[in-house]
Parts: C-alpha cells; structure tokens; sequence
C-alpha cells in the first residue's frame, strides 16, 4: 500500500500528518490487528497483542521467512502476455 500527497493538492500539511498519524506505531499495530497482515513498522508489529501472534503465527515471520514462501513461477511468454491482458482489461474496465 502506498499513499502520497499530490503536488495539486490544496491542504498538504494536513495530508502529511494524516500519513503520520496513518504510520504510527499505535495506529499501525491496531491495523495488524484488524487485517491480520504483517506491517513494515517494527514498533507496530512489538505492539501487537500476544495473544494475536500466538493465534497467527505468520504475523511473526522475519521478512527473509517471508520471502522465502513467496512462489515464484515463470509463466513464459504466452502467460505473461495474458497477464497482461487481463491486468490491462481490469485497469481500463
């Protein structure tokens, strides 16, 4: 996920600390609660209920652990050109 603050944007310091507010280590831990999803913040994740972690022992994995349970595949030229299709008809539907 990712948010930014566009240059034709009127209110850009309440934008700004909309995103701190978004990426602090309470409000992050909490969204790891909500969505049980891992989050880039290492003082969200030391935040998050012990007893969240027991239940799902995934939100503990290091990033090296979760890369390596990451699949790779080559899906070869024809796979990939429609991925791309199907990507291209979601993009412009």
């Amino acid at each position: 996920d990712a948010m930014v603050v566009l240059e034709s944007s009127q209110n850009k310091d309440a934008a700004h600390a909309f995103i701190d507010h978004v990426l602090s280590a309470e409000v992050h831990a909490s969204v790891a609660e909500f969505v049980l999803y891992k989050v880039p913040n290492p003082e969200a994740m030391a935040m998050v209920d012990p007893e969240t972690l027991e239940a799902f022992p995934t939100l503990r994995l290091t990033p090296a652990e979760l890369f390596e349970h990451e699949p790779e595949l080559d899906l070869g030229t024809e796979g990939t050109r429609l991925w791309s299709e199907a990507v291209t008809r979601i993009k412009t539907a």
